[in-house]
């Protein structure tokens, strides 16, 4: 099998896991709540960033000569996306949930398997030529965004995707806290990232 069945196969896993994912919530909803189940599932940072890496996976493996594929900053920025998807779960959200059967299988495939795989095919095929340390700072954006959604939507609904985003217990202090240390990790580790692929790329 080639770089780019290596590439398919891990693609089929990650839109069978998010598929799944998606038919149990539907499953577990009415008719009625239908659209609110799925905008409340997409609302989470695991799911958006597993279907962004399903999407570059995928893209790699039918059109490996596109734009998709040779955007060495685009497949760098997803690796640290889905790297934190897995740190920030088993360190801060791992200890909160004991889920079992299916519900353990695909857990366990959004938040380790999938990252692990993307990684490791980033790390070893991605194209790391080109990338510079202002790089780093286009990669806030992101994940920025994405607290500023969920804080919004949290502020008009009630729903939270993660409690450390959650204001209500002890107000936003913790909040600001908590957002601040994972920009300055986001920020600190794409330095790093940027610094290596910088250095494979001369080498």
């Amino acid at each position: 099998m080639g770089i780019r069945g290596i590439h398919l196969v891990v693609a089929l896993a990650a839109w069978a896991t998010l598929g799944t994912q998606i038919y149990l919530t539907l499953n577990d909803a009415d008719f009625s709540g239908a659209l609110a189940a799925l905008v409340n599932l997409f609302s989470f940072f695991t799911i958006l960033t597993n279907t962004l890496a399903a999407v570059v996976l995928s893209a790699v493996a039918l059109a490996p000569s596109g734009r998709i594929a040779q955007n060495a900053p685009l497949r760098a920025a997803v690796a640290l996306y889905i790297g934190f998807v897995a740190v920030v779960y088993h360190i801060l959200l791992a200890p909160l949930f004991s889920p079992t059967g299916l519900n353990w299988l695909l857990d366990q495939m959004l938040h380790t398997a999938l990252p692990a795989l993307y990684i490791g095919l980033w790390m070893g095929f991605a194209p790391k030529a080109g990338l510079r340390f202002s790089h780093a700072l286009y990669w806030l954006i992101y994940p920025l965004a994405y607290c500023a959604y969920a804080l919004l939507r949290g502020a008009a609904t009630g729903l939270y995707p993660y409690f450390f985003l959650d204001p209500t217990a002890a107000g936003y202090g913790p909040v600001v806290q908590m957002v601040g240390l994972l920009v300055a990790a986001f920020l600190l580790v794409g330095l790093a990232q940027i610094a290596l692929c910088r250095a494979v790329a001369r080498g």
